[in-house]
């Protein structure tokens, strides 16, 4: 058991148990597999075309909250006891910031663990952090969140005997997803859709992204997945948007409205 104080005065008890480990579940034709693609303009989409908006608008209010008491605490003399409370104040700010997105991110991975057995994500080593669109913030916020979200996946995908694959992020974006098309479509940052001049598809950029993913986590040799098909983009009619908020409210973007 440890004991933790936090900087603005709430404790936290942590408790470890041992919870042994479910066997990883066979992947068969029939399993459900979903690719993902993280990115600044929305926080993600995925290859059936869900598409998370970034967390902005959730957690702007509050880092408006931080800067303003970080200013208050600079006109504070340092050591006084106003100096202190102020302290405590911006420490506050910053644990709502936390909870706020561990909230959301707890519950959109809940979500996909549920839903899948198979969930393929880029490995983000290997992801440009700074491709997308949006402020310094945007890119801030998804920073940090693209690793908590993956680390969240992978530890609730372990515990349900789930499986997390990991794909190298290099030209997912600019390659084409249609099977049986190898046409490298480079795109700047503003192009949000892909079109290939080599067999007519026109698809969102991220979904198109997205859809590599998971067929590159089917094509992988020794996985199992080569028993599973690759994704048919001829069905693939666009993105449709889950509000961040109904992620936080509902806990999952699966639930109806």
């Amino acid at each position: 058991m440890v004991i933790k104080e936090y900087g603005c005065g709430d404790w936290k008890i942590v408790l470890e148990l041992e919870v042994p480990k479910p066997d990883k579940k066979p992947i068969t034709e029939d399993c459900d597999i979903i690719g993902i693609d993280l990115n600044v303009s929305n926080f993600l989409v995925d290859s059936e075309g869900r598409e998370i908006r970034n967390l902005k608008n959730l957690l702007y209010n509050k880092y408006k909250r931080i800067k303003k008491e970080q200013k208050k605490l600079s006109k504070k003399e340092k050591g006084s006891n106003n100096w202190k409370k102020q302290k405590k104040r911006l420490a506050k700010a910053h644990k709502k910031l936390r909870d706020a997105r561990r909230d959301f991110l707890h519950k959109l991975s809940r979500a996909y663990v549920d839903k899948y057995d198979v969930i393929a994500v880029e490995d983000l080593d290997s992801k440009n952090l700074s491709e997308g669109e949006g402020s310094v913030l945007n890119r801030h916020i998804a920073n940090y969140a693209w690793n908590e979200f993956t680390s969240l996946v992978a530890y609730k995908a372990s515990q349900a005997g789930e499986q997390v694959i990991e794909i190298r992020a290099k030209n997912t974006t600019k390659n084409c997803s249609n099977p049986g098309c190898s046409n490298k479509v480079d795109k700047e940052l503003f192009d949000r859709v892909h079109e290939c001049r080599e067999c007519g598809l026109e698809i969102d950029r991220d979904l198109n992204a997205a859809i590599n993913i998971v067929n590159r986590a089917i094509s992988l040799v020794g996985q199992g997945l080569s028993e599973v098909k690759p994704l048919d983009t001829s069905t693939s009619a666009g993105t449709t948007l889950v509000p961040v908020s109904r992620v936080v409210e509902q806990g999952s973007p699966f639930q109806n409205p």
